[in-house]
């Protein structure tokens, strides 16, 4: 019986990072694992060294502990005692990451550290050779068990690459260097810069073709699907952009907490990524990224003005044509025990009516203040035949549109 090859990922920090306390791993990194770990033509193993475990379970007590103060505000609001705290955080964290790593099969690989060249450790630190950098020495201290921890399972692992291949999966340009000049004389290494190429590595080891067939197609590939300065391609016969717009118009208009309107910006298109081969269709995945930003309106009250914090867009305070000084009982209603509400635009000067009222100078139109900005990505499936003499592309077909996700960062 044949043997199944296998293929060893080796994960780096930086692909991983989730904003979240409760998740070892973020949500595009757990979804890639979970859909690739039953392959029946390839073997795959999720290593974790021991020091991006160690460093994934500090960020997320450093979420977590953001997080105390609130629960502290629930146990007093509610009576109850919910037991989280600085005394027991760790232990908990501990206990959440390792069922993590068990539901998904992760290895954590510790490192020998008597195998490691201290001596050229120590050099790169001082010289601020690869993977260390001009500044973050820790950083780089830590880039540099990671990439011992690599060179580990490489050595363990089988040298054909035909058996066995190891991926090193790391965001950070500096450790990719040092992991490829490291390497460079060893045929069953792949060092990768992101998850989308780290599944293009999987399916190409699927689907039994050559790593050198999709290197030559893939940017003729990239062309056929979105050739911007000719403005031709699948993008444009297909009418891509109005479909998404049409049919996850409900994605692409959501609205964030904090926020009272959205705006597109750029639509970006991702070199397409390798999925499959079929006889002489290859398909393909084409990551469209829409970004966008989330609005507020600039809203203030009169209080906010008599305590100084209100906008300077707002320059007076007349009545009756007359400047005057600006009291609390000035910006109240008659019988009103609230400041009235009052929303900013343009420079503009506020004037209070007989009744009681504000009327601003300007338009009165509320100013819009950047809260968010973000990314909503789709996946666009799409196919083409490939000629098996020539490798020219024809009878192209955009198969199916997916929605991936929207991720906002506070501005």
């Amino acid at each position: 019986m044949k043997k199944v090859p296998e293929l060893k990922v080796v994960f780096d920090t930086s692909v991983l990072y989730s904003p979240k306390a409760s998740e070892l791993l973020s949500s595009p990194a757990r979804k890639l694992i979970e859909g690739n770990s039953h392959h029946g033509d390839l073997r795959i193993h999720w290593i974790l060294p021991e020091v991006v475990l160690g460093e994934r379970q500090y960020q997320m007590m450093s979420a977590a502990r953001e997080k105390l103060p609130a629960i502290k505000d629930i146990e007093r609001l509610l009576l109850v005692t919910i037991g989280i705290g600085e005394d027991n955080l760790q232990a908990l964290v501990e206990a959440t990451t390792k069922r993590q790593t068990d539901d998904l099969q992760l290895e954590v690989v510790s490192l020998d550290s008597a195998k490691v060249v201290w001596n050229d450790l120590i050099k790169a630190s001082v010289f601020r050779r690869p993977p260390f950098g001009p500044s973050d020495s820790e950083r780089g201290f830590r880039d540099s068990l990671v990439l011992a921890t690599y060179r580990q399972v490489l050595e363990a692992s089988p040298s054909t690459p035909s058996a066995c291949r190891i991926a090193l999966v790391a965001a950070d340009a500096r450790l990719r260097e040092a992991a490829v000049t490291s390497t460079q004389s060893t045929r069953d290494a792949r060092v990768v810069a992101d998850l989308e190429e780290l599944e293009q590595l999987i399916n190409t080891l699927v689907a039994n073709v050559t790593e050198e067939f999709v290197e030559r197609i893939k940017e003729p590939a990239a062309r056929y699907f979105f050739h911007a300065e000719a403005r031709e391609g699948l993008y444009y016969q297909e009418h891509l952009r109005e479909r998404i717009e049409k049919e996850f118009a409900r994605q692409l208009s959501d609205i964030p907490e904090g926020a009272d309107t959205t705006a597109q910006g750029a639509w970006l298109i991702a070199k397409p990524q390798f999925v499959k081969k079929e006889g002489q269709r290859v398909t393909w995945s084409s990551q469209i990224t829409v970004q966008r930003r989330a609005l507020r309106r600039q809203r203030t009250t009169a209080y906010d003005f008599i305590r100084g914090t209100l906008s300077p867009l707002v320059i007076g305070l007349t009545r009756d044509g007359a400047t005057v000084p600006a009291t609390l009982t000035d910006w109240m209603a008659p019988g009103s025990s609230r400041p009235a509400n009052l929303s900013l635009g343009s420079p503009q000067t506020v004037t209070l009516r007989g009744d009681g009222t504000l009327q601003t100078g300007a338009s009165g139109s509320a100013a819009d203040e950047l809260a968010y900005e973000g990314e909503t990505k789709f996946d666009v499936h799409w196919s083409v035949s490939v000629s098996a003499t020539k490798l020219s592309l024809s009878k192209g077909t955009v198969e199916e549109a997916l929605f991936e996700t929207t991720a906002w960062q506070t501005r």
